[in-house]
C-alpha cells in the first residue's frame, strides 16, 4: 500500500508521510498491526487481533442497535393496540353491564 493510497483512504491529501509513519509506529508498538516492510514509498503491514476484535465489536454494536430499534417500533405498535383493546373492552363492560 501506497502513502498516497492510506490518504485517499482517510480522505484527506494533506497529511505529511511522517505522519502516518508516526501512526503505523503507534499501531505497531500497541500491538493493533504488523509492519512487515517500510520505505519511501509504500509500506506492507497486517492487522493483529487486537484491531480485528475492535472492527467486529463496531459491526456488532451495529446490529445490535439495528435489531434494538426494531424492538422499540415493534413494542410501540403492540402497546397502542392493547390500550385501544383494553378502552373498548371498558367501554363495552360500562355500557352493558353498568
Amino acid at each position: 500500500m501506497t502513502y498516497e493510497d492510506i490518504k485517499k483512504y482517510l480522505n484527506s491529501g494533506e497529511i505529511e508521510n511522517k505522519t502516518i509513519e508516526n501512526a503505523l509506529d503507534f499501531l505497531s508498538n500497541n500491538d493493533y498491526i504488523k509492519i512487515k516492510f517500510q520505505d519511501e514509498e509504500q509500506i506492507c503491514f497486517c492487522s493483529l487481533t487486537k484491531a480485528r476484535i475492535i472492527n467486529e465489536t463496531k459491526l456488532e454494536t451495529k446490529n445490535d442497535k439495528k435489531h434494538a430499534n426494531k424492538l422499540i417500533i415493534l413494542n410501540i405498535i403492540l402497546s397502542s393496540v392493547s390500550a385501544f383493546l383494553g378502552a373498548f373492552l371498558a367501554i363495552l363492560v360500562v355500557h352493558f353491564f353498568l
